[in-house]
């Protein structure tokens, strides 16, 4: 159902606003209608030699159930051993996209997201792998970070479906793993100010002032804390941005009075 290039079924990547995690998303492929799955199978050219494909496109209740099998398996081998670095990828980014926000609204947000996408109002212009116009009609539009993305953007080939643009998330890819060693070395109330500055993305020019030392100070905690896997640094053009990643929060809040 996916290859290796252009169209793959809409019904794969569904629209999730239910809880239940994993377990809600999997119902959500599996069981989805009749029509959508022939009208979307047709487009991926169905058949191509797969009986599988064949049964599914007809709705039989063994392929759906294999389809959940599959789709439960691979989130166990190939998403939950590495949970932390996905999610921490995409929490980076969507702190460094929520200072562009606040610093300079919609239009900051926007140009925050070259050289992959291009804003010129009222267009916005995204590295893609074919051509397509959507226009959203006064619809919003949904940005989507994602650890999986390489290179360009994605969206739904349906353009009745609500407006999604999923695009590579913006993470330090230098990150060493976490040792013993690299943990012992986060001893100290300068190291761990540093962390607790870093709540939203921030350069090392605002923790040095916040936290009240030296720039080559800030830059050696900022070391010891990325090796440790507690802070991510991303570079937005010119500008170098430093957020705690989602084990770095754990830790801070762990340690709040509140206990929250």
């Amino acid at each position: 159902m996916i290859p290796a290039s252009g169209y793959f079924p809409d019904f794969l990547t569904p629209e999730n606003s239910r809880p239940g995690g994993i377990e809600s998303i999997v119902e959500d492929v599996a069981g989805c209608h009749r029509n959508v799955l022939r009208d979307q199978l047709d487009l991926l050219g169905r058949g191509r030699g797969s009986a599988w494909l064949e049964r599914l496109y007809e709705a039989d209740p063994e392929a759906r159930a294999d389809l959940r099998h599959l789709l439960r398996d691979y989130q166990r081998i190939a998403l939950a051993p590495h949970w932390n670095a996905i999610r921490n990828s995409v929490e980076a980014d969507r702190a460094m996209r929520t200072r562009a926000l606040l610093d300079s609204g919609i239009h900051g947000l926007l140009h925050s997201y070259r050289p992959l996408m291009r804003w010129t109002p009222p267009v916005l212009q995204v590295r893609y792998a074919v051509e397509q116009t959507l226009h959203l009609g006064g619809r919003g539009l949904l940005l989507v970070p994602s650890h999986f993305c390489q290179g360009t953007a994605n969206s739904l080939a349906d353009p009745a479906l609500p407006p999604v643009l999923v695009y590579p998330a913006g993470y330090d890819r230098t990150v060493a793993p976490v040792t013993v060693r690299a943990l012992g070395r986060l001893m100290g109330t300068t190291r761990a100010s540093i962390l607790i500055a870093a709540g939203t993305a921030t350069t090392s020019g605002e923790l040095s002032r916040r936290v009240g030392v030296s720039a080559a100070t800030v830059s050696h905690h900022l070391s010891a804390l990325r090796a440790a896997g507690l802070l991510s640094t991303l570079h937005q053009g010119e500008l170098v941005l430093h957020t705690r990643t989602s084990t770095g929060s754990a830790l801070v809040n762990a340690a709040h009075p509140s206990g929250s």
